[in-house]
C-alpha cells in the first residue's frame, strides 16, 4: 500500500498554461482555449508538460487536419499548395465572430480576408518530415520480419525546386505512410522536457 501511494504522489501539479490552439474544422481555421498542466517529479525535481494528442510543442495547429492537407498535397502530383489549403474550391478562412458596431472598417477588413496560408502547410509537410528519422527504426523492423520496404516516393518535379526540397517530401510521404496515429514519432515529449 506504501509503494502505491508513493506512486501516485511522484508528481505534482507546478503550474498552468492558458494556450489557444487552431483547429480546421468544415473549411474554417477555429480557436479553441485550453490549458496545458506543467507536472514536477517529486525525487528529481524536473518539470515537464504532457501534451494532449495531436498537440506539439511550439505549434499551433492540432496536427490531424494539416496530416490530411499534406496526405493530399503529396499523392495528388497535379494540386500546388494553395490548391491544398482549399476546402471544396474554396480558401480556409479564419473563423471569426460578427463584426462589432464600435470596430474600426481596418479591423473589419482584417477579419474578412483572413485565410489559411499556403505557407502553413508548407511548414508543416517539413515538420511531418522530420518523423522519419524516428520512423525509419519501424521501416526497417517492417524489413526484417518480411513485410514489403516502402515503395520508392516519387513526387512530381513541379512541386520542388531543390534536392533539398525533394528530400523534405519524400521523408514527408514515408512518414505518413507509416505513422501510425501516435502523438510522439520523434519521441519530442522526452526533448520538449525542461529541467
Amino acid at each position: 500500500m506504501r509503494n502505491r501511494t508513493a506512486a501516485a504522489s511522484a508528481f505534482q501539479r507546478h503550474g498552468e498554461e492558458d494556450r489557444i490552439l487552431l483547429v480546421i474544422y468544415d473549411g474554417q481555421v477555429c480557436e479553441i482555449f485550453t490549458f496545458l498542466m506543467r507536472w514536477r517529479c517529486v525525487t528529481c525535481e524536473r518539470t515537464f508538460r504532457k501534451y494532449p494528442d495531436g498537440v506539439y510543442p511550439y505549434k499551433r495547429y492540432v496536427v490531424f487536419e494539416l496530416i490530411v492537407l499534406a496526405l493530399r498535397y503529396l499523392q495528388d502530383p497535379q494540386i500546388s499548395y494553395r490548391q491544398a489549403v482549399r476546402h471544396r474550391c474554396v480558401p480556409i478562412a479564419y473563423a471569426h465572430e460578427e463584426p462589432q458596431a464600435n470596430d474600426t472598417d481596418a479591423q473589419k477588413a482584417c477579419e474578412d480576408g483572413r485565410q489559411l496560408a499556403h505557407s502553413t502547410l508548407w511548414r508543416s509537410v517539413s515538420f511531418i518530415a522530420t518523423w522519419w528519422k524516428g520512423l525509419r527504426k519501424r521501416a526497417e523492423r517492417r524489413a526484417r520480419v518480411g513485410t514489403p520496404p516502402l515503395a520508392c516516393q516519387k513526387i512530381d518535379p513541379f512541386k520542388y525546386r531543390s534536392e533539398e526540397r525533394r528530400r523534405t517530401l519524400i521523408d514527408a510521404a514515408k512518414s505518413l505512410l507509416l505513422w501510425p496515429g501516435r502523438k510522439y514519432p520523434t519521441e519530442i515529449e522526452t526533448r520538449s522536457a525542461s529541467p
